[in-house]
């Protein structure tokens, strides 16, 4: 009887990567036996890449050239795995779903306990109360993190316990 051994994080590993010009990918191969493409608009500053300058001298992360400029643009190897493994994309859409209605309940417990308003909230934080209503809401998709900074500094609280999950 045989027994298998893994990589451990094989799935963060970025094995080969190629440049497909025609179609404008990035073909990706992860450690694991997974892989797809990354469509070159997907990467942020794409109308300056270098696809002539591409690298992986780290598994992690994908090195691009910018045009007229000497340091390269970093891709993480989790941006690639979302374009490459879709349960993974998954995984990372319902982590964000989880974290925004953690943050939204904990904002408005914790806003409620010094029994404040929003408007309270908003003159407290420097943070403006659309912006404080929109995180409740749920309907703020990212918020800043330097406004995540304020809000929690405000309320006297880590950021982690923005995110903790309702019990």
């Amino acid at each position: 009887m045989s027994q298998a051994v893994k990589l451990k994080n094989a799935h963060k590993m970025i094995m080969e990567v190629r440049v497909d010009k025609r179609r404008q990918v990035l073909q990706v191969k992860f450690a694991d036996g997974n892989s797809g493409d990354v469509p070159i608009k997907a990467i942020q500053g794409h109308e300056r890449l270098d696809l002539d300058r591409v690298e992986l001298s780290d598994p992690y992360v994908i090195l691009i050239g910018l045009q007229g400029e000497a340091e390269p643009v970093g891709i993480p190897w989790d941006f690639a795995r979302i374009y490459c493994d879709p349960a993974y994309a998954e995984q990372v859409q319902q982590r964000r779903e989880r974290d925004r209605q953690a943050l939204a309940h904990n904002l408005k417990r914790l806003r409620s306990l010094r029994g404040w308003s929003q408007e309270e909230l908003a003159k407290h934080s420097g943070v403006n109360r659309i912006t404080i209503s929109c995180i409740e809401n749920e309907s703020e998709q990212s918020p800043r993190f330097e406004t995540l900074e304020k809000l929690a500094e405000t309320l006297n609280v880590g950021l982690a316990t923005l995110f903790k999950p309702a019990a």
